[in-house]
């Protein structure tokens, strides 16, 4: 059977914007372990209106309620946990600033962001990310990811993603590249999960700010399994080969030849599309392409 029906049945393709490292705003590294945090971490608060209390436990005496972004800083890690919206995690002692005084005490750790980017156009705009929820699908723990946007400690938007593979057990990111070039939005967030191994899970989930609200753009996810691969660049304005106006995806299937040190093409989809203020809208397929070639299963 020819490898290009195989591919198509399998493949999943990933967005990777077509620009590197540099082009990042700012960027963090989730933890390896969800809401866990480290005597010392500087974080900020997830949820808004949260009580803070004088003791771990939810039935502790409230010594006072802060809003969503306050800066925090972990100064103990208590071996109390709550379970709560299906994940356990502990409690956290923590020191902040009110009204020109620093003052502690305790919160639980699913209350705190596990990452936090600012806008490219303000450093008082906060992106903060976390678990809203978590529940089991097999011999996976799935659930839904919170991003809220704030400024000066008040919520402004939130979008909830479905996470793709076992939450728990593979390195998660988050990304600010501005906006490229897309007049009309001002942030392009990019979370990412991504299992390290060969064929592992990877998803891009892209969100937009476009200054009043976060708005899901799409997720799709890569296959890498050697020698084959499944691409998706997304191309914006400022990017090499972008043009004013538009976004042009270009998805590619192939593998790689090892006699011939290159990759062999076997299909390429290329799009134009614009962006509504809600969703992609596909203008124009500028390439769309299947290759008369076949890959050589050797013994």
């Amino acid at each position: 059977m020819r490898i290009l029906l195989l591919l198509l049945l399998v493949a999943l393709t990933n967005i990777v914007f077509a620009q590197d490292e540099d082009t990042k705003v700012n960027s963090i590294r989730g933890n390896e372990k969800y809401h866990q945090f480290e005597l010392g971490d500087e974080r900020y608060l997830l949820a808004d209106h949260v009580n803070v209390r004088a003791t771990p436990s939810s039935k502790g005496t409230v010594v006072t309620n802060l809003p969503i972004g306050t800066a925090l800083k972990i100064i103990e890690v208590s071996d109390k946990k709550l379970r709560l919206n299906g994940f356990e995690t502990n409690w956290y002692k923590i020191s902040f600033k009110a009204k020109d005084n620093v003052t502690t005490g305790y919160v639980w750790g699913g209350l705190i962001a596990e990452g936090m980017i600012q806008s490219a156009n303000s450093s008082r705009l906060l992106f903060l990310y976390g678990i809203a929820s978590l529940s089991e699908e097999g011999d996976s723990d799935k659930g839904l990811i919170q991003i809220r946007a704030c400024k000066n400690k008040s919520e402004l938007s939130r979008v909830d993603l479905k996470t793709v593979g076992d939450y728990l057990h593979i390195s998660h990111s988050f990304a600010n590249y501005g906006n490229r070039g897309l007049a009309e939005i001002e942030d392009i967030i990019e979370f990412v999960e991504m299992e390290e191994m060969c064929g592992g899970v990877r998803a891009y989930n892209i969100v937009f700010w476009d200054g009043k609200d976060l708005v899901y753009v799409k997720t799709k996810r890569p296959f890498g399994d050697s020698p084959f691969y499944a691409s998706d660049d997304l191309v914006f304005p400022d990017d090499k080969g972008g043009e004013k106006g538009k976004i042009i995806g270009d998805e590619q299937i192939g593998w790689y030849d090892e006699d011939k040190e290159a990759n062999v093409l076997a299909s390429h989809k290329r799009i134009e599309y614009v962006w509504t203020g809600k969703t992609l809208k596909q203008t124009k397929v500028l390439i769309d392409k299947e290759y008369d070639v076949e890959y050589d299963l050797k013994e």
